[in-house]
């Protein structure tokens, strides 16, 4: 590492190394999120190259910010073709890792959002990719 960055990250590389704060993994979500949408538009590719880990991370983001998603808005926030986006849901909902439940208000909704394990596997995929980045700059 450049020793201009290792004396600018110095005071935190300490807090960079530890165990993130569970607060800051929505943010590490959202960021993965707009790289991936911006890295599908820089090779003039549709965002769905990987599109069940596009649907995780919006659902995670909006878990964090205590939102409920429809299929209909989860497509739209995921950016993320409906038939696509369905198919997906199906089997992540298979893999126990999101749930749907129906709008006893609206029958022709449904709510998607992170089963117990599905946030768990998330926020084990960020802290894992943390402390990857962390080691990364600091070893």
């Amino acid at each position: 590492m450049p020793a201009s960055l290792r004396q600018l990250l110095g005071p935190i590389e300490a807090d960079l190394r530890g165990a993130p704060p569970r607060s800051a993994l929505p943010a590490l979500a959202d960021i993965l999120y707009r790289h991936a949408v911006t890295r599908a538009a820089g090779f003039s590719l549709p965002p769905v190259a990987d599109p069940a880990w596009l649907l995780l991370l919006a659902l995670y983001g909006a878990d964090a910010r205590g939102e409920r998603l429809s299929l209909s808005a989860l497509c739209r926030t995921a950016a993320v073709p409906v038939t696509t986006a369905f198919r997906c849901i199906l089997r992540l909902e298979d893999l126990a890792l999101v749930e749907r439940v129906p709008d006893p208000r609206d029958r022709r909704r449904a709510w998607v959002g992170l089963s117990a394990r599905g946030r768990d596997a998330l926020t084990g995929q960020l802290v894992a990719l943390h402390a990857d980045i962390a080691r990364i700059l600091f070893e």
